[in-house]
């Protein structure tokens, strides 16, 4: 199965980037399965991406950046389809599902992968109860982007823990579901990584430049194939290249 994903850090997008995002998805149509969405990142030029704070965005700001993504969301995927989120325990992360529930009633299900727990059916329930909800589980997370948790997690402990989790639930989808994970950027990154079968441990290069993320991977051949994502420009926009030299400005 390929996964078509998306990483944001700003919901609006210029229209090349819109473009280039809407041709892939045309055109990958039937192996669409998971949706990868940061809401904490609302500003192009922050460029220190993996400290960045929701709580430094206004409430307002914050809304209308929640809205918008859903918006594209919405819009990207269509009308009428059924939806499994998995939310992380941050407050914006379980905000923005409370919001895409209510935009879909068609929604099946929403989970919190990252600690296994269950958080019951939904069928457009309101924001109020998605905030009861995140009072309920933060119990020993952050309410921003922030890790390693106050539990003394490493994003490596976080990622091995929930990943199989995760694996276990796209097994559960039927063929007209969409998985939608709302979670901060770091954990998007090694998802990623995960699902580009490059664990923490066998993961040659990542670094961030110029509000981009790139990975380097090493193939079979000897070549290091890059996978880069676009975060500069608000979406995602996915190029690959073989090469056998690393960027200096790599960091492991």
């Amino acid at each position: 199965m390929k996964w078509f994903t998306i990483m944001t850090n700003r919901p609006v997008f210029d229209a090349g980037c819109n473009n280039t995002i809407k041709r892939h998805h045309s055109s990958h149509v039937t192996m669409c399965k998971i949706y990868l969405v940061n809401p904490h990142l609302s500003h192009a030029e922050d460029k220190n991406l993996f400290s960045n704070r929701a709580s430094s965005v206004d409430n307002q700001s914050t809304s209308s950046l929640q809205e918008d993504t859903v918006e594209f969301l919405y819009n990207l995927i269509g009308d009428n389809t059924k939806f499994h989120i998995v939310s992380s325990p941050h407050r914006n992360c379980l905000q923005m599902a409370g919001i895409l529930s209510e935009r879909n009633h068609t929604v099946v299900k929403i989970s919190n992968a990252f600690s296994g727990m269950d958080l019951g059916e939904w069928k457009g329930k309101k924001e109020e109860s998605i905030r009861k909800v995140d009072q309920n589980r933060l119990d020993h997370w952050t309410e921003d982007a922030n890790f390693p948790s106050p539990g003394g997690e490493s994003l490596s402990d976080v990622s091995r823990r929930c990943w199989p989790e995760l694996v276990s639930t796209v097994q559960q989808l039927h063929s007209d579901e969409h998985l939608v994970l709302f979670a901060p950027f770091e954990i998007i990154a090694v998802l990623t990584c995960s699902l580009l079968h490059a664990p923490l441990t066998a993961l040659h290069k990542m670094t961030l430049s110029e509000g981009g993320l790139v990975i380097y991977k090493k193939n079979p051949s000897g070549n290091y194939q890059l996978y880069s994502w676009n975060l500069q420009k608000g979406g995602m926009e996915i190029t690959t290249a073989e090469t056998r030299e690393m960027s200096e400005s790599a960091t492991v």
